[in-house]
């Protein structure tokens, strides 16, 4: 990939699937498992205030005491959630999930529209494009070689 710099905008799923802050943990579980998502962000109104995991709602799921039909996703969604623009790049990206143990970044334009999330998944279809450029450079320069 000599000197080009990858940016989120190759690899995020664009347009999410997003959640009311007000809809029940029920409807977020619903939705999760009918699009096999397992991020969703969250609104109030038109705007990102949050995001909620597959891994959240199956801890509060294993928790007696709490109903998911009577708990409103605000109450279990993280509050500050990693957000990125298209054009950042994605070795700064994958790096600070990396060390801040994150799943996931929301992409949003400069003001501040959600435009697509960059999860785990991606960045690993990406690693994998990387290896697989790698590896086809590597077996040219073999072959071009083995032909001199």
């Amino acid at each position: 990939m000599n000197g080009i710099t990858l940016t989120v905008s190759k690899y995020m799923t664009p347009m999410p699937y997003t959640i009311a802050n007000d809809d029940s943990l029920s409807k977020a579980s619903v939705l999760m498992k009918e699009y096999k998502i397992h991020h969703l962000p969250v609104r109030a109104g038109m705007k990102t205030v949050g995001l909620l995991s597959m891994q959240d709602l199956n801890l509060l799921a294993s928790i007696s005491s709490v109903d998911l039909c009577a708990t409103q996703v605000e109450a279990a969604m993280a509050r500050n959630p990693y957000f990125v623009t298209a054009d950042t790049a994605l070795d700064l990206v994958t790096s600070h999930m990396v060390e801040h143990h994150l799943s996931s970044a929301l992409v949003i334009q400069e003001d501040g529209n959600l435009i697509g999330i960059f999860t785990e998944s991606d960045a690993l279809r990406a690693l994998a494009d990387v290896l697989q450029t790698r590896g086809r450079k590597a077996a040219d320069q073999e072959t071009f070689l083995s032909m001199s």
